[in-house]
């Protein structure tokens, strides 16, 4: 089987925690809790990110999933945002360099391993491997940016 990725609770879906897996050899799981995705919703429109905010948020945190699973076979990524693939592609690889596996993009479905343990974690059945906070999510997407015009 090959490796998958899934999101539950879209990023932008700031009503709903986020939670990643990645199934299928390596079990993997990070939680981003609502209260966390609002502020960092917020930051983002403040230093000009509003409309590209998810995408790099999920892109983030799929890199960082991938990298603390040490998956290494070709990993397939539900597609979540269309027409954004390249974009998520590229943030995935420069943030795991060398390390980073054969990535495609594509339909993972409702019945899959990732889907199903993805939602298991959303509803507390299944305890996340971490639970990242807004100040780490902001660090690693954005790094140092100071908040100012608009993109």
């Amino acid at each position: 089987m090959q490796i998958e990725v899934d999101q539950s609770g879209k990023i932008e879906q700031t009503s709903l925690d986020t939670v990643i897996a990645l199934t299928n050899g390596v079990k993997y799981t990070l939680l981003f809790k609502k209260k966390d995705k609002r502020e960092v919703e917020k930051y983002s429109r403040e230093i000009g990110f509003k409309k590209l905010y998810p995408i790099i948020i999920f892109a983030n945190l799929v890199a960082m999933v991938i990298k603390n699973s040490k998956a290494t076979k070709a990993v397939l990524i539900d597609t979540e945002y269309h027409g954004h693939n390249n974009f998520i592609e590229k943030i995935i690889q420069s943030r795991l360099k060398a390390k980073c596996p054969k990535l495609r993009f594509g339909y993972v479905g409702k019945e899959s391993n990732s889907d199903t343990l993805a939602r298991k974690v959303a509803n507390k059945k299944v305890m996340p491997n971490l639970v990242i906070n807004s100040k780490e999510v902001i660090k690693i997407s954005y790094g140092n940016k100071k908040k100012s015009g608009n993109i």
